[in-house]
């Protein structure tokens, strides 16, 4: 309290006193001074916490100004961060060279990359964690990948676990070719033919006008949309001579993200039409380019429309072996009974009429197959969505699938030719999931199981006994199906005929 009186200014200028009057007189001001300091002192509205509180304050930043800065700070020092944590690759590139030399069909565009010295490979197909020298770049196209030197800066343990199970790696990704001990069945399954030129060749000047007259003398448009499906929007055009024709452009369905994972989705339909072109039953490829096929346009139908009809037993005979033909035709495309795809969604509607036969299209949702590189047995797959109710045990039950779910869908395609109505009829799609996922065959009223009549019974033994049996090793193989139906049904047609009735046989 001493020290504070010796600098208050209250105190005042010390004074001498030789009498004890004024002394005393000196001591009462000194008595009103210390009490009136010692209460100014101590009152918090004017005295020292007040003048510290100031002075702290004007020391640094209150909380809003901290908050203030800080924000300013992130917003230049977040991205910086961010640049440089991210991984070494930055967007769908492809690092190579592109070789059109190659004489096909159509041009064959093939990725071919030299690494340089202590070189790491990356890609979609490839976990982070294995990515060593030892990967040597595949004959690919249109793949997430980037070769980068070792004095690159290499990709983070942390982050690489990060990546691998993110949402992208998972869901926007290609399906992988070479994964563990599995490798693509066939070389041309990392193939790719594109022939965007045919795009560019269409000129739409040459459709001077928006209608043209049929040949039924009916005004019809010149560009039309004519169907939407699950991943593509399809669209016709009708091209003026000399090049006169009637073309589909198909598209994936507007809204569709540009990912890596429905580029290879087309990329793997154009191949297969590419790789069927051998084969009257299945559908021609025009051209292919990025997320677009042109192919010939279908306007008599599909097998399902022709269901909607009075149909005889010939004419069910003739639609269930053009079925079994095309996907026979589509499991068989190298010519020794292996199938190296899946069509993955097969249905009597997939089947187009054009120049008089039911033709198979249709196969994003399809898989390639691929092999043990030690066996060479095929390696099985699974898709995480499965509806309807023609689709295999397996596939309800999500376990690995193999070629066969195409058969066991063949059999109900059968089903509906036979029966002129779709399987499990009048049963819920859910319900009837579960007991096809318990083995069970769909039901069949008890007169076509017991017909008298020829192609009626090779009909329903094709579907019991080849297409609709639980256990895949046992079920027969799409060429099997194809090839039986065509001695049976040839040694039908060959009865028929000498007995005369080859119209109808009712």
């Amino acid at each position: 309290m001493k020290q504070r009186i010796r600098h208050s200014p209250v105190a005042g200028p010390s004074s001498t006193s030789t009498g004890s009057g004024n002394g005393e007189h000196q001591d009462c001001h000194k008595a009103i001074a210390i009490n009136n300091t010692a209460s100014f002192l101590s009152d918090d509205s004017f005295g020292e916490n007040k003048f510290h509180r100031r002075r702290r304050n004007h020391k640094g930043f209150g909380p809003a100004q901290k908050l203030l800065a800080l924000s300013v700070a992130a917003i230049f020092v977040v991205p910086i961060i961010f640049y440089v944590s991210m991984p070494p690759f930055r967007g769908d590139v492809v690092t190579g060279r592109i070789l059109f030399n190659t004489p096909s069909s159509s041009t064959r565009m093939r990725s071919t990359s030299y690494l340089p010295r202590k070189a790491v490979y990356l890609s979609w197909y490839l976990n982070p964690k294995e990515a060593t020298s030892a990967h040597q770049p595949r004959a690919t196209t249109m793949r997430r990948t980037e070769l980068f030197n070792s004095e690159s800066r290499m990709m983070s343990k942390k982050y690489a676990k990060k990546l691998e199970d993110s949402h992208d790696w998972e869901k926007k990704a290609r399906d992988p070719l070479y994964e563990g001990d599995c490798i693509p069945m066939r070389p041309w399954q990392e193939m790719l033919f594109p022939s965007c030129s045919k795009f560019h060749e269409m000129d739409m000047s040459n459709m001077h006008s928006s209608y043209l007259v049929d040949k039924k003398r009916r005004l019809d448009r010149r560009f039309r949309k004519i169907n939407s499906g699950g991943y593509n929007d399809v669209f016709n055009f009708h091209m003026d001579p000399p090049n006169e024709e009637d073309i589909v452009n198909k598209v994936l369905t507007y809204g569709t993200e540009y990912t890596d994972r429905n580029y290879d989705r087309v990329r793997r339909d154009a191949l297969i039409m590419e790789r069927g072109t051998k084969s009257p039953y299945l559908v021609d490829v025009y051209g292919h380019c990025g997320l677009s096929l042109l192919t010939p346009l279908g306007t008599e139908g599909t097998i399902w429309d022709v269901l909607d009809e009075d149909i005889n037993p010939v004419e069910k005979l003739e639609l269930a072996s053009q079925a079994a033909f095309g996907l026979a035709a589509a499991h068989d495309l190298d010519g020794d009974g292996i199938s190296a795809i899946t069509q993955g969604d097969l249905k009597a509607d997939q089947y187009l009429l054009i120049d008089g036969y039911f033709k198979l299209n249709d196969f994003n949702r399809g898989r390639f197959l691929r092999k043990n590189k030690e066996t060479g047995e095929a390696c099985t797959y699974t898709i995480g969505n499965n509806d309807a109710k023609y689709r295999s045990p397996e596939e309800y039950r999500y376990d690995g699938e193999t070629a066969k779910i195409d058969v066991w869908a063949l059999g109900s395609i059968i089903y509906a030719i036979l029966t002129q109505e779709g399987v499990w009829n009048g049963v819920s799609e859910r319900r009837a999931q579960k007991r096809i996922a318990d083995n069970e065959a769909p039901p069949i009223d008890r007169r076509w199981k017991e017909s008298k009549d020829p192609i009626e019974a090779l009909l329903y033994k094709v579907m019991y006994e080849m297409c609709f049996v639980p256990d895949v090793e046992k079920r027969a193989s799409a060429p099997e199906v194809a090839r039986y139906m065509e001695i049976e049904g040839g040694k039908i047609m060959k009865s028929l005929k000498a007995k005369g009735d080859h119209t109808n046989n009712q």
